[in-house]
């Protein structure tokens, strides 16, 4: 692991997941993150973002922390893609895909709902307690929020717990979790890729 990001621009797989339930083929793009004081500049998170959004039919935005607004500054480059997306021949809908929010390495426990005594699902969490209008006084937030919820056909947030040992729950070493995919899969504990699964199946 280190603080310098890898990628730079969009990379896209060379190969392809193959959904056998309608032969469907998937290819996963990866872009260059956000709020990198070194490399990063709005114009340039605002292009990549926007090209990935255009050609995706699913965009998916993974961070780190706490799931709270902290992490909306990181999505900032909506509220210009709102008003340069193309709007479909019918309507004046943007042609936005759906927007899957995974929060990596997430060991937080939720707090527990006043009316039923449960504890809150992640996506109702950020939904009912984070992603509200109503409390925010800041107009940014409200924007980016006010897209999420509405430009794009469909908002789910999930999370991917860190990744330890199948065989007795200890962590990998900072060598091991930079050659993650050279481990074999059933030696990384179910939790994880239990995680993962569901990622995929969204």
């Amino acid at each position: 692991p280190t603080l310098e990001g890898c990628t730079r621009g969009i990379w896209i797989s060379t190969s392809a997941m193959k959904d056998g339930s309608n032969d469907c083929h998937t290819f996963l793009l990866d872009c260059e993150g956000a709020g990198d004081p070194l490399e990063n500049d709005e114009a340039s998170n605002i292009r990549i973002a926007l090209i990935c959004i255009l050609i995706s039919n699913v965009f998916m935005f993974n961070n780190t922390g706490r799931p709270d607004r902290t992490s909306l500054q990181f999505l900032s480059y909506l509220i210009t893609i709102r008003k340069r997306m193309p709007t479909s021949e019918t309507d004046e809908t943007p042609n936005f895909p759906s927007f899957l929010w995974v929060f990596r390495d997430f060991f937080l426990q939720l707090p527990v709902r006043k009316d039923t005594k449960e504890p809150y699902t992640l996506q109702e969490y950020m939904l009912e307690r984070v992603l509200t209008t109503t409390t925010s006084n800041n107009t940014d937030d409200s924007i980016i929020i006010d897209s999420l919820l509405n430009d794009f056909k469909s908002m789910n947030v999930m999370s991917v717990s860190y990744p330890k040992r199948q065989l007795n729950d200890e962590a990998f070493d900072s060598n091991e979790m930079s050659k993650l995919d050279t481990i074999p899969w059933n030696e990384i504990h179910e939790d994880f890729r239990n995680d993962v699964q569901a990622v995929i199946d969204q």
